[in-house]
């Protein structure tokens, strides 16, 4: 019995010491899922709506923190767990959360250009020196300062830059090669850490590393310098021609300039992502009218257009619908539906390329649909409805008794003519 108990011990002893110095055994009795992961890449993606130019190289600059949170095999702690190549120097691992604890590992740069862009680091772990076979825990973050960032503009520009917060938990399998002895990562689990979607379960596994950074530029068509630019009042405000603006015109010399003609806006998003855009969000815009020195103002009228269903509003000769703060991408569609006895006309214009002028019917009105348009950045976004009416010269005479008029003229004519042959056989009697 004795010797039986002391030969069990002996075996299971080998053991752990043959686990602890990285011999050929699994370092767990479940292999990490997925084994395939073997390489650490973070992903930063910067999204924004389309046609947004990203900001400067600074804004577009990110970097990334670990922390080295623990080294285990099975259920044994390790105490040759010191590693280098991440970061400098090297590294023990600690429960600590403090800033100290959390070390600078990878700074990327987003490829400057238009709409949503992408950059990953390149493999975090290949300069890695593991001291044994084990299972290796990080934490990962990037570095967030202020969140958001909202920068105003001179011209009234408002750029929100939003940082992704999420802490991910990564643990690194590190076995023994039994062909060249060399220390491998074989596998590698993920989990979100922090935020709504935490989850560090077996089923809250993930695949990849990645943070989702939100840039969004919103362009007022008047703005004012000194107050709250959502709602501008002031008594000289800015003007951005990048807004959007809807106006009415009325030519011709039967033309009404003092009707309200009637119109319906429908505003879609720039993007349905809710992190970027709330979804709910409204849209509010004013109307405009020349004064007595023809100066845009702003008068008490403004309307409020969601993305569910069509806003109705007026305007008569002179004036203009002017948004608010809409993100570059926006889409828009406006009808004329009442064109009062004018024949109507649109010329839709986006980022400073007008479209063909579409004409419509004093019946139907005009749309500058059924497709929207989206909103640019840096020229002129407007949709510019014309109607026009002539009226026909007074002759006097009324279309509906001319044809009686020439038979009568007709006549007289015959009559002359019978005349003048009479008498010429008088005379050549």
């Amino acid at each position: 019995m004795r010797n039986n108990k002391f030969l069990k011990s002996l075996l299971a002893g080998a053991l752990a010491i043959t686990m602890l110095a990285g011999a050929t055994v699994p370092v767990s009795a479940e292999p990490i899922d997925p084994a395939d992961i073997d390489e650490l890449v973070i992903t930063k993606n910067l999204n924004t709506t389309p046609g947004t130019t990203l900001p400067s190289e600074a804004d577009r600059t990110f970097t990334f923190q670990m922390r080295y949170h623990s080294a285990m095999i099975g259920d044994t702690v390790l105490t040759n767990n010191s590693i280098t190549g991440l970061g400098t120097g090297a590294w023990t691992p600690s429960t600590e959360t403090g800033a100290s604890f959390w070390r600078d590992v990878a700074t990327v740069v987003v490829p400057a250009g238009t709409g949503s862009g992408t950059v990953s680091t390149a493999d975090l772990l290949a300069g890695v020196t593991w001291p044994t076979a084990g299972e290796f825990t990080f934490y990962i973050r990037e570095v967030v300062t202020t969140n958001p960032i909202v920068t105003e503009l001179p011209n009234g520009n408002i750029e929100t830059l939003t940082f992704d917060e999420t802490v991910y938990r990564v643990t690194v399998q590190v076995t023994r090669n039994t062909t060249t002895g060399d220390l491998e990562v074989t596998g590698m689990a993920i989990w979100v850490a922090t935020g709504p979607n935490a989850d560090l379960t077996e089923a809250g596994k993930v695949g990849e590393v990645e943070f989702n950074n939100r840039f969004l530029r919103e362009i007022p068509s008047t703005y004012c310098p000194t107050t709250d630019p959502n709602y501008p009042d002031c008594e000289e405000p800015g003007y951005n021609s990048a807004g959007l603006f809807v106006s009415k015109t009325v030519t011709g010399d039967g033309g009404d300039t003092e009707q309200l003609f009637d119109f319906i806006g429908t505003i879609t998003h720039a993007s349905d992502d809710p992190d970027l855009i709330d979804q709910t969000r409204t849209y509010r815009a004013w109307v405009y009218e020349p004064d007595e020195d023809n100066v845009m103002v702003r008068t008490g009228t403004y309307h409020i257009f969601g993305t569910t269903t069509a806003e109705p509003f007026q305007l008569r000769h002179g004036q203009e619908l002017r948004f608010e703060r809409l993100p570059v991408g926006t889409q828009f569609v406006f009808t004329e539906t009442n064109a009062h006895a004018h024949t109507p006309s649109v010329i839709v214009t986006a980022n400073g390329v007008a479209s063909p002028a579409v004409s419509g019917t004093a019946a139907a009105g005009v749309t500058t649909g059924p497709d929207a348009y989206r909103t640019g950045e840096t020229a002129a976004n407007s949709a510019a409805f014309t109607n026009n009416r002539t009226v026909a010269p007074i002759t006097g005479l009324l279309a509906d008794n001319l044809p009686l008029i020439l038979v009568g003229l007709a006549g007289v004519g015959l009559i002359g003519l019978l005349a003048v042959s009479r008498r010429r056989r008088a005379y050549d009697v």
